[in-house]
């Protein structure tokens, strides 16, 4: 059984998520001002830590990028937002 999971992209550094594995990302959207993105899950999976993070237009990319998901506007459309899945580090 499939599930539609919201989590909200807290951290202007990367938000680190906890999802089941296979998890994918459907929407990406502001809620209450905060960004969010919508995961269609099966919550029976086995979880896994995944990392997302918010640029706007413009600004420098510093991360390895693993995909885009999706964008936003804001303030009347004068603000562009947009959310990328990044690889996180790898620990040792």
């Amino acid at each position: 059984m499939m599930e539609v999971w919201k989590y909200i992209l807290t951290d202007a550094e990367g938000t680190e998520i906890e999802m089941p594995k296979g998890a994918k990302i459907i929407h990406f959207d502001t809620q209450h001002g905060m960004p969010c993105i919508w995961v269609l899950v099966d919550p029976k999976a086995p979880k896994e830590i995944r990392k997302f993070k918010v640029y706007g237009t413009g600004h420098e990319i510093t991360d390895k990028i693993i995909s885009h998901i999706g964008k936003v506007l804001i303030a009347e459309g004068n603000l562009v937002f947009h959310a990328f899945e990044i690889q996180t580090e790898v620990k040792t």
